[in-house]
């Protein structure tokens, strides 16, 4: 079965997640990290990089397994080595 990113958040933060996502500028990208019980997903300006504005949202028992399963993919495609952290 192939995790996504709601997998990796838990219920009760999902509200707050969908909200954060409906903001999301059709011209930006977003990064995902998963640090201490929590995730975070920070929105970069296109041009620069630059990260303007950022979410936090609380972990699922999911997310462990999301964030490898992602790693493993960028691996896969040649993004970074099994050496690198994701």
């Amino acid at each position: 079965m192939e995790l996504t990113i709601k997998d990796a958040i838990s219920a009760e933060s999902m509200d707050e997640y969908d909200t954060f996502m409906a903001g999301v500028s059709d011209s930006s990208f977003l990064s995902r990290e998963h640090k201490d019980g929590v995730i975070i997903v920070n929105e970069h300006n296109s041009e620069d990089h630059s990260v303007f504005k950022t979410g936090k949202f609380k972990a699922s028992e999911l997310a462990a397994a999301y964030f490898e399963q992602e790693r493993e993919m960028a691996i896969k495609m040649g993004l970074i080595t099994e050496d690198e952290e994701f």
